[in-house]
């Protein structure tokens, strides 16, 4: 069907949706940007050499199906969540900068700042439902932290 023309491919990325706020926000910074000197013949951006450039990003820590290619004497692999629509997921954040070199060209910063998880170590809870009736209308959930122990939990 490709070859005869009937279908084509085509892939369509989403774009962020700006309000005219934004726009303005983004457009003021752009020309924040721009070397003053060179306003009046020929404009140019800073070079932003000195600038250092940081991110975050989500890892999920895994997917509700994988598919594995095994020989025939492996064990099939046993893969389990506490809830397969809510799969754990961890943030790193990430920062890096313009690499800098000497006058004979060496390198002396590569311009690798790092790269850190957000995880933080908390007491797990220890929960129980508490149902109290109140002419059948109200119900109330109680949690206890009892300090039973430690997990890693995501900063959200």
């Amino acid at each position: 069907m490709f070859k005869d023309g009937f279908l084509r491919r085509h892939s369509n990325s989403l774009k962020p949706y700006l309000k005219e706020e934004n726009k303005k926000e983004r457009l003021s910074w752009c020309v924040s940007m721009l070397e003053q000197h060179t306003l009046q013949t020929q404009p140019k951006f800073k070079e932003m050499k000195n600038i250092i450039h940081q991110d975050e990003k989500w890892f999920n820590g895994t997917r509700k199906d994988v598919t594995y290619y095994m020989t025939q004497d492996e064990e099939d692999p046993h893969r389990t969540v506490r809830n397969k629509n809510y799969i754990e997921k961890v943030m790193f954040f990430c920062a890096v900068a313009n690499p800098q070199y000497d006058d004979e060209g060496n390198c002396t910063f590569d311009g690798k700042l790092g790269i850190w998880p957000f995880i933080r170590e908390v007491p797990e809870l220890m929960c129980f439902f508490a149902s109290i009736s109140f002419y059948g209308l109200l119900w109330k959930l109680t949690c206890l932290s009892f300090g039973v122990g430690t997990s890693k939990k995501k900063k959200w």
